[in-house]
């Protein structure tokens, strides 16, 4: 009889064990999980992708499947690496389900803003990369999460204003990023992003990843949230969860670093989480169950000495989905202003945000001499409402060219090619042309290349 009750208790412990470790996490009213945990409640905002997303996403040449074929992976992996100290503070995403920018924004582009530049203090908010800024472009002007690659496709845009730029206020996930943001982080431009895998890594993947964390890099990846994972601490085994699918994953991390038996994971829930703010995953858990091992490809972090200002009024922003500009006929920039083109294809969230600003790098563009024509185009390729393009000016090298064409209607798409056009002509005497007549500057005007001063001739642009 005793030994029946304890084997009935023993059988209930499991039981209760189990249910725990594979607990359903709360939803919230739009159908948001989260997770309720000793330190604060956090929504879990990392959406499923439809199937064949990745493999949709490198066929268009919008990501790529592999490491670059430049890059030198080791012939023999050092079993181990830790990139930790490479990233900044730990941070708190609190009651937002914005865990796709904490780790693509805040974790993964602050660390390559310091490979970029190994003087910078990350404790910082100028050296930080902004969630807030990130977030807020393709979140659709609500607090429903997002995809893992959205923050790179924002970074290959805009680049990214840091923290002191946009500062990360909890709640604040409506607020669109003004021109003076952008101009923050413009220079930060990502050139691709690599999704090495979506699920269920190959050994290849796998061997590519840890090479990845050899050579110093990290990226973010998908996690399935439990209670397990909250209640892991310093000194447990390596975190292993609960078994899943591709489609409980709910959460998205930084992974630093591996070694035997494990990966070191940084969250956005504070340093109270875990170790100091980390966890150390299995790895068998790691490449079984963990999604979506992404991370960006930097550019050269040039200083920004050309670029475009846009502003456009639209009672459905998330209607505008192409825009481009173009220096004398040669595309400079061509993206859908936010990349909340979801991966569904035809799903795409209204967002009603009104007062479109951006701004877009135009330092490496096609600058012809003696002057070159720069036209912005907007288009709307959704809805029947209609939008107005209010400004479109063009900096070059410390002076502002404004269009004179504005305000410019941008149709409803129920008529062919629905879209605004205008047009700015910079003069002949750019510091370029100067700079190829080997004139001195002596000129009152002048604007600053290198931190040189050269000359610009004083005859005004003529404005289209």
């Amino acid at each position: 009889m005793h030994l029946h009750i304890a084997t009935l208790r023993l059988s209930m412990f499991v039981m209760l064990a189990v249910c725990a470790t594979h607990a359903a996490t709360a939803f919230t009213s739009n159908g948001m999980p989260y997770l309720a945990t000793s330190h604060g409640t956090y929504k879990l905002g990392k959406r499923p992708y439809p199937p064949g997303t990745r493999a949709r996403f490198i066929a268009e040449g919008r990501a790529l499947g592999a490491l670059p074929a430049d890059f030198v992976v080791r012939h023999t992996l050092r079993g181990a690496a830790d990139n930790g100290s490479g990233l900044p503070p730990i941070g708190d995403q609190g009651a937002e389900g914005s865990c796709t920018a904490w780790a693509g924004a805040y974790a993964v582009k602050t660390y390559y803003m310091k490979k970029a530049n190994p003087s910078l203090n990350l404790a910082l908010p100028q050296n930080q990369a902004s969630p807030r800024f990130a977030y807020n472009l393709y979140n659709g002007g609500a607090d429903d999460g997002g995809y893992g690659h959205e923050p790179f496709e924002v970074f290959m845009r805009y680049g990214c204003a840091s923290m002191s730029a946009m500062p990360y206020v909890e709640g604040q996930y409506t607020t669109l990023p003004t021109w003076a943001k952008f101009m923050d982080g413009l220079y930060r431009r990502t050139t691709n992003y690599v999704w090495l895998w979506d699920w269920k890594p190959s050994a290849a993947q796998i061997t590519q990843a840890n090479a990845w964390l050899d050579n110093g890099g990290v990226a973010a990846v998908g996690v399935y949230a439990t209670p397990s994972f909250d209640a892991w601490n310093a000194g447990d085994p390596p975190w292993v969860g609960s078994a899943c699918t591709i489609d409980d994953i709910d959460h998205m991390v930084c992974v630093c670093g591996y070694g035997p038996g494990y990966y070191k994971i940084a969250n956005s829930w504070g340093p109270s989480f875990g170790s100091n703010g980390f966890i150390y995953v299995s790895s068998n858990y790691f490449v079984n169950y963990f999604s979506d091992f992404m991370f960006p490809l930097e550019g050269s972090y040039t200083a920004v000495t050309a670029y475009a200002k846009l502003r456009v009024n639209h009672t459905r922003r998330s209607d505008l989905r192409s825009a481009r500009v173009s220096v004398h006929g040669t595309p400079a920039w061509n993206f859908p202003p936010t990349p909340a083109d979801y991966p569904g294809g035809s799903s795409y969230p209204a967002d009603t945000r009104d007062n479109l600003e951006i701004a877009t790098d135009l330092t490496f563009a096609n600058w012809a001499v003696p002057s070159s024509v720069v036209t912005g185009y907007v288009a709307d390729l959704v809805s029947p409402y209609v939008g107005t393009l209010t400004w479109f000016s063009v900096v070059y090298h410390g002076d502002e060219f404004t269009a004179s064409t504005t305000p410019t209607i941008v149709p409803d798409n129920s008529s062919a090619g629905a879209s605004a056009r205008v047009v700015v002509i910079i003069p002949e005497a750019s510091c370029a042309w100067a700079l190829l007549l080997g004139w001195h500057a002596r000129r009152r005007r002048c604007c600053k290349v290198g931190g040189a001063s050269m000359p610009r001739c004083s005859r005004m642009p003529r404005l289209l």
